[in-house]
């Protein structure tokens, strides 16, 4: 069960600096607020479309210095969401596999 007053404070915490001017590293502000919010989450990436690629530009759990050298063009994306514009997975035990993906790149 979501904690409201926790989550509302959250959010508001994220609106300020959304409107204030230090918005650096607002998606991994995010990221990690997500994760603290949601019961269970210990996890999570963000990619972000730069031109024709999508890139990794927050991580929680992960290596991100070693996701950023994994880009995906739209084509590719496209293929693993179909028609959906944003994707939400839920996934166990999938740090092994990032990190061999990362280690074989």
């Amino acid at each position: 069960m979501y904690d409201s007053k926790r989550v509302l404070q959250t959010v508001l915490n994220l609106t300020e600096k959304l409107l204030g001017e230090n918005v650096e590293n607002v998606y991994q502000d995010i990221l990690q607020s997500a994760i603290e919010i949601v019961p269970g989450a210990q996890a999570g990436s963000v990619l972000v479309r730069e031109r024709d690629r999508f890139k990794y530009v927050a991580a929680v759990g992960f290596d991100l210095e070693g996701l950023r050298t994994i880009s995906f063009s739209v084509k590719e994306q496209e293929m693993c969401l179909g028609e959906k514009d944003f994707l939400i997975r839920v996934v166990d035990g999938i740090s092994s596999s990032v990190e061999t993906l990362i280690k074989d790149e």
